[in-house]
């Protein structure tokens, strides 16, 4: 099996790992080779570039990345699962922080808004914010979420409960994560969750 996922493309990988996590099929030996082939085809120096289409397209775009990251954070796949998906999630962190040192932004390497509170609440989930990779990424996270907001005015539900959970867990273990995060966002996360589970 492992041969044959040499030959899909990343849209293929990324479809099934997206599908087994939204309906929590723990199908973990084929996952576990899925992940390490996306983790073999994952150059941690450069990402793809979000116009690249192909659809044999062997390189991962940043968006398809948080994709494959909130799977395995919805499944709870840690090293305990297969070293392939620490590995993994590991170098997914170190791609969008060396991308954020070249001078790119969220927006150039294509992870939006959701993308962005997908890669807060999966590196919550898996416990892997202790990093200084993982730092600096959730960082940069939350300082655009906060600007983003305080401009539109507004931050969508999901995209805020996801941002809240990670604020409030990394408000005591990891506050370099969330240095950014002005108090009055922090605020208004929290207001959206308490409406929300009211």
């Amino acid at each position: 099996m492992e041969e044959q996922f040499r030959a899909w493309s990343c849209a293929d990988i990324v479809q099934v790992a997206l599908s087994l996590a939204h309906a929590r099929l723990d199908q973990l030996p084929m996952l576990r080779l899925l992940y390490a082939e996306a983790l073999n085809r994952l150059d941690s120096d450069k990402l793809a570039q979000s116009s690249s289409n192909s659809e044999d397209r062997r390189n991962f775009l940043a968006w398809e990345l948080s994709i494959l990251l909130w799977a395995q954070a919805r499944l709870h796949f840690t090293s305990a699962n297969g070293e392939a998906f620490h590995a993994f999630s590991r170098k997914v962190v170190m791609s969008i922080n060396n991308a954020l040192k070249q001078g790119l932004s969220f927006s150039d390497i294509g992870v939006g808004p959701q993308e962005q509170a997908n890669i807060a609440w999966s590196l919550t989930v898996l416990e892997l914010y202790d990093s200084p990779d993982a730092s600096n990424v959730l960082a940069a996270i939350f300082k655009e979420a906060a600007a983003s907001c305080r401009e539109q005015g507004v931050i969508q539900l999901e995209h805020a409960h996801q941002l809240w959970q990670a604020l409030f867990l990394f408000e005591d273990h990891c506050t370099s994560c969330v240095e950014s995060a002005p108090e009055w966002f922090r605020d208004y996360l929290q207001d959206k969750w308490y409406l929300e589970k009211a």
